[in-house]
């Protein structure tokens, strides 16, 4: 469950990314600023790729251990 909620929050975080790349053709002149918060979010999808890994890693484990 963990993982399919990650995996909606990312495609609503490419949905923004899709605005902010509207709003650069407006105003250029923060373009730099936004670009710096892209590369941020990006790094914060691969964090949460490497927990929904580790989560299932736990859950298998979990069902190992019940069996």
């Amino acid at each position: 469950m963990l993982v399919l909620v990650l995996v909606q929050e990312q495609e609503q975080e490419q949905e923004q990314e899709q605005e902010q790349e509207q709003e650069q053709e407006q105003e250029q002149e923060q373009e730099q600023e936004q670009e710096q918060e892209q590369e941020q979010e990006q790094e914060q999808e691969q964090e949460q790729e490497q927990v929904s890994v580790s989560v299932s890693v736990s859950v298998s484990v979990s069902v190992s251990v019940r069996a």
